[in-house]
């Protein structure tokens, strides 16, 4: 998923934010292939020439409980908010979860997130195992930012990749040896069922 946003976020021709990022967005092919669609609300961002960055973008107020902070407050935007919500995927992934499911009202979510709130991680999820303690390091750093300090302290979509991408180089180098010492295992206990 991090890598299809990537794609429009680095996309050869100028950055486009999907604008609306969440699980349902993604599509899994018959050969497991995940496909991100619905772009009504993409944006492709415009280019200031003179001072050599993109324009950032306004949509007025918004509704939802799955948003960034800067889309609740109708601040100007950027592909940040495509980073923010994919943290959002990210707890719903782990926990199996929505982001503040012990609500129903998106005002009182919207509050919270202009706020600094962010959904409750059960403090477990930071100690099960290797790969869920670094989802929940890389869900935060997603969730960084508040309207007021403009985001500085997010990290982009090309950092997620890599992170995602090292956790699981990382997670194999780890597991190797567990998977190796098992094998051995089974085969010494082949060989002395043999005997």
């Amino acid at each position: 998923m991090a890598e299809s946003i990537a794609d429009l976020h680095g996309f050869v021709d100028g950055v486009i934010v999907h604008d609306d990022v969440q699980l349902c967005q993604w599509l899994q092919t018959m050969d497991g292939t995940l496909k991100l669609g619905d772009f009504n609300r993409a944006e492709v961002m415009e280019y200031n020439y003179q001072k050599k960055e993109y324009c950032k973008y306004n949509n007025g107020d918004c509704y939802g409980n799955y948003r960034s902070p800067e889309e609740y407050s109708a601040v100007d935007l950027d592909e940040g908010i495509d980073v923010y919500t994919f943290g959002n995927n990210i707890y719903s992934l782990l926990t199996g979860l929505w982001v503040f499911y012990d609500t129903d009202d998106d005002s009182v979510v919207q509050k919270k997130v202009i706020n600094g709130t962010r959904a409750y991680i059960d403090p477990r999820w930071r100690t099960r195992s290797y790969i869920e303690t670094r989802l929940v390091d890389v869900m935060e750093q997603c969730w960084a930012g508040v309207v007021n300090d403009n985001n500085k302290k997010r990290i982009d979509i090309f950092q997620v990749v890599k992170l995602l991408r090292d956790i699981e180089k990382e997670n194999e180098l780890k597991m190797t040896p567990q998977i190796y010492n098992n094998m051995m295992g089974r085969q010494e206990e082949e060989e002395e069922e043999k005997e």
